[in-house]
């Protein structure tokens, strides 16, 4: 009591101590913090051990207290039990014609077995007048108990006439057993159920039950019925521990040696005696041991369970605001948006690239701030990504608040549990552009040149080429006009007129390599066959449609074929080529395959590196797939149309 009212002395004066120094600004200081909290801590563990340590001390006092409330009415029960025995054994001595030593042996031992009460005495009063009648009836003389020697003249004697279940023999004097003595003197004894003080018989230790009673009829009738009851049958029969439960009759010990000092007892009237049954406390339990320590220890784990949540709570918010220093710094577009198709957060760098405030970019769906040229595909694509793809990499135009068009790359990444897609996107409007730039600065470079090509081979078809041929027939008329002479004359002329037609053929091979006049008169379909006749390996041409292309196209998709089947037969060692033509409203795909040696690789400088910028130039793509010893398949995919923004990725 004294320890716990110092302990919760003590707290109550932290408390106070802790709310003057509130009052003084203290408790702001990271000093104060770092003694006080563990002092308290350490107050709360003491005053817990204090208070669990008092309460299961209670705990075991009260149960104590019940376990004697209990055992003292078992021992009662017990005392009536005896009672019982010897008023039943009374009852049928009474029954009986004469007393008679054998019939009360058997009596008893039919009665004893209910309650395990084995020692019974019928015990009569002599005097010194009647104690010659008394020993001719018995055959014995009277002795001292519980010796055999005889007892010595007395006024009155009580001699045991009938024993059954000790070692005392008939005729001994009970008037030497103290305790007995004292309770056959009393005139209450006459009636049913008086106990004795404790006494012992034959060195045992116990007490009796003594009541006035008649066996029979005649001489001997009238006596008492003396039951002894050994001190263990209380115990024994109840079970009850002698170490943890002690008996007493009339203030004086019974039965029972206890460990420790009584804690508890009950007293009660029994038998015309008093008893009392005293118990020691109640062990502790293995849950009662272990409380004060946990008493003891929940303070300082309850406060380093509340510093590691505060530590963590602390580090997640430290995170949240890192993220979101990161999220308002970006120079790249980050947003939050809902499966619902609405913004839920967007940083300022969508405010400074779209011209929007972000209330306005929240408020409105997402596909109204898209180009109206892109929203189909970004509504499909977003679509895709809310399906199970769960990250997709597309671009649009978004419309800015003055109308200016911006192209944003995105990289986007779903949440389908949480109905949430979070994305990234950057600002490739620069990009774009440039790159929109260079494909129109590489076309034009490309159809200049070809218009270069058109225009020299014009000029060496309607130029040198009509001047050669005008010279040749020149020199057929000369040499015509020489007739059969002969002569350095004759032979000069001849001479001119081999290398005139000589100049023709290579003039005209020059201008076909510039750009083939069949190619512009008949088409892609009549070009290629002509390519076919005249390359150095058979060639099979599969095209199902023949119909003029745009010439850009044409002139492209000739040169690819050219350069491919020059390749074929000077770099594959190919037996075979078969070109494949495959055309549709929004493209041409050529596909040139040979059966050479393969190991074709256009980083190594080869005319595939010309022929990649000339498609590229168009907005065509150009695949090559060269295994070793498997041959080279060239295709090449030409749009039918310069590629326009709507073309672009969503």
């Amino acid at each position: 009591m004294t320890t716990a009212s110092g302990v919760e002395l003590g707290a109550k004066r932290l408390i106070l101590t802790n709310v003057a120094a509130a009052r003084h600004g203290l408790l702001r200081s990271p000093g104060f913090a770092r003694w006080a909290v563990p002092l308290l801590v350490v107050l709360l563990s003491l005053a817990g051990f204090v208070v669990t340590t008092r309460a299961v001390s209670d705990e075991r006092r009260n149960a104590a207290q019940r376990r004697a409330a209990a055992q003292s009415l078992e021992v009662q029960g017990q005392l009536d039990r005896a009672r019982a025995f010897a008023i039943g054994l009374g009852n049928a001595l009474e029954g009986e014609r004469v007393a008679n030593g054998r019939r009360f042996a058997a009596l008893e031992g039919s009665a004893t077995t209910t309650v395990g009460l084995t020692a019974a005495m019928w015990v009569e009063r002599v005097t010194h007048r009647t104690r010659s009648d008394y020993e001719r009836r018995i055959g014995a003389p009277i002795t001292k108990s519980p010796g055999a020697s005889i007892a010595g003249p007395a006024a009155t004697y009580l001699p045991a006439t009938f024993v059954t279940g000790v070692a005392v023999r008939p005729g001994a004097d009970m008037a030497l057993v103290p305790a007995l003595a004292a309770t056959l003197r009393d005139p209450t004894s006459v009636f049913a159920g008086t106990a004795s003080a404790v006494a012992s018989l034959a060195g045992q230790r116990g007490f009796f039950v003594v009541q006035g009673a008649r066996f029979g009829h005649g001489a001997g009738s009238q006596g008492f019925l003396v039951v002894f009851v050994p001190a263990n049958w209380l115990s024994v029969s109840q079970n009850l521990d002698p170490h943890r439960t002690a008996i007493s009759l009339d203030g004086r010990p019974l039965n029972g040696a206890l460990a420790s000092a009584p804690v508890a007892g009950r007293s009660f009237e029994s038998l015309t005696r008093r008893w009392r049954v005293d118990v020691i406390r109640e062990p502790r339990t293995a849950l009662q041991a272990t409380l004060p320590w946990l008493a003891v220890a929940w303070p300082p784990a309850t406060a380093l369970l509340v510093y590691l949540l505060g530590r963590g709570m602390l580090r997640r918010r430290r995170a949240e605001r890192q993220v979101d220093d990161i999220f308002d710094l970006s120079p790249d577009l980050l947003c939050v948006a809902g499966l619902d198709g609405y913004f839920k957060r967007v940083n300022p760098a969508f405010e400074q690239t779209l011209g929007y405030e972000a209330g306005e970019l929240l408020a409105r769906p997402m596909l109204d701030f898209v180009h109206p040229d892109d929203r189909q595909r970004t509504a499909e694509r977003v679509g895709e990504t809310t399906e199970g793809q769960h990250s997709s990499e597309f671009e649009n135009r978004y419309i800015r608040a003055d109308g200016a068009v911006r192209w944003l790359r995105w990289n986007t990444r779903t949440m389908p549990e949480k109905g949430l897609m979070y994305a990234a996107a950057r600002d490739v409007t620069e990009n774009r552009t440039l790159t929109e730039e260079l494909a129109a600065s590489r076309g034009r470079i490309v159809a200049t040149a070809d218009e270069a090509r058109r225009r020299i081979e014009r000029d060496l078809h309607d130029g040198a080429q009509a001047r050669l041929v005008s010279t040749v027939l020149a020199l057929k008329l000369a040499r015509n006009e020489l007739g059969d002479a002969t002569g350095p004359v004759v032979e000069l002329v001849q001479e001119a007129l081999t290398n005139a037609e000589r100049g023709i053929d290579e003039v005209r091979e020059l201008a076909r390599g510039i750009h083939p006049r069949i190619l512009s008169a008949g088409g892609l379909g009549p070009a290629l066959q002509t390519l076919a006749r005249r390359a150095p390996l058979p060639v099979t041409i599969e095209m199902e449609r023949h119909g003029r292309l745009p010439e850009n196209v044409e002139v492209t998709a000739y040169y690819v074929v050219s350069e491919a089947l020059a390749n074929a037969a000077k770099h594959a060692h190919a037996s075979a080529v078969r070109i494949t033509v495959d055309l549709d409203d929004r493209r041409i795909v050529l596909t040139v395959r040979d059966d050479g040696v393969g190991g074709a690789d256009p980083s190594l400088g080869s005319g595939l590196i010309g022929l990649h910028d000339r498609i590229a130039a168009v907005g065509g793509v150009l695949a090559v797939e060269s295994g070793p010893g498997v041959g080279t398949s060239l295709t090449a995919q030409i749009p039918l149309a310069p590629p326009t923004a709507a073309d672009a990725d969503v």
